[in-house]
């Protein structure tokens, strides 16, 4: 995003490195762990275990979440949220110590309106909910019409590394390389982009597809407009603040069967949180941002 390249110049202290050994060196100080996400085509999910599609595990009387968008058709109106997955914490390898080590969680996402996520309006057309207590949960009828195909979720940890774009924005690393060096290096560390329908993920870093979303998060949740409008507010604090935010889930096209979830043109839905809502298990101030080809 060119809005922060002068801010960049100032709060980046990058040195030239001696050699292709010590870019390898910085970049392997961002890899994080990130949990593929693959979806079981014959295995019945139990109601406690981490699934796509199907009835959510929810405590007795729970709020089934509403939006009110505007459809392609330019009908607005409340529409319930559809349930697209739960992960059982317990079921995570490990997430160095990023989350709870057992509970659920839950992600919403209204499919009518497919919300982009750049208007402060689009709050609450995404929900993410943790229950601690898995002996409170059963299996929740959604609305009608909004019960998806339901498949068991399989994990599979995997190294992630930041975008190029998101490198020479916000971290701090002794790189001296160009976009291809770089992409050497992510192949290295076995980082590489999936093929859609191979594309889900949980934790970790996003796979770009139109440009830096950690600005946008901020500045939206700032209440700033951001369909077509660059920077507003104070540059230097959310510059400074867009570090704090990490991605959460990432979720590309679904084919199950004969159905297809597909998120504007083979695009995908990126659930965003700051890294201290996560630690303090605050999944409220969770923002979803939608892109696209």
């Amino acid at each position: 995003m060119g809005i922060f390249k002068h801010l960049t110049r100032l709060f980046s202290k990058k040195r030239k490195a001696a050699d292709i050994g010590g870019m390898r060196e910085a970049v392997k100080k961002l890899l994080r762990t990130s949990f593929s996400l693959s979806f079981g085509q014959e295995e019945r999910p139990s109601p406690e275990g981490s699934k796509f599609g199907g009835r959510p595990a929810l405590p007795d009387g729970f709020s089934w979440p509403v939006f009110a968008g505007e459809d392609p058709d330019g009908v607005k109106e409340e529409r319930p949220l559809s349930f697209l997955l739960q992960i059982n914490l317990g079921e995570i390898p490990d997430a160095g110590g990023l989350l709870p080590r057992e509970g659920m969680l839950c992600f919403f996402y209204e499919t009518k309106s497919m919300c982009w996520g750049f208007d402060p309006a689009d709050d609450g057309c995404a929900r993410v909910y943790y229950f601690p207590d898995l002996s409170a949960l059963s299996p929740t009828e959604p609305p009608a019409g909004l019960l998806l195909p339901e498949r068991r979720l399989h994990f599979s940890p995997q190294s992630s590394l930041p975008d190029w774009e998101e490198l020479g924005n916000y971290y701090d690393v002794d790189f001296s390389g160009d976009a291809e060096d770089y992409e050497r290096l992510r192949a290295e560390c076995g980082v590489s982009e999936k093929e859609e329908g191979e594309d889900s993920k949980f934790l970790g870093y996003a796979d770009l597809i139109q440009g830096d979303m950690l600005a946008e998060c901020e500045q939206v949740s700032r209440g700033i407009y951001m369909g077509g409008t660059d920077a507003a507010g104070d540059e230097e604090d959310i510059f400074l603040k867009s570090r704090d935010w990490t991605l959460l889930l990432q979720l590309g096209t679904v084919e199950l069967g004969d159905v297809q979830l597909m998120w504007g043109d083979c695009g995908r839905l990126y659930f965003y949180i700051r890294r201290q809502d996560l630690s303090a298990g605050n999944f409220d101030a969770v923002r979803l941002i939608l892109q696209c080809t």
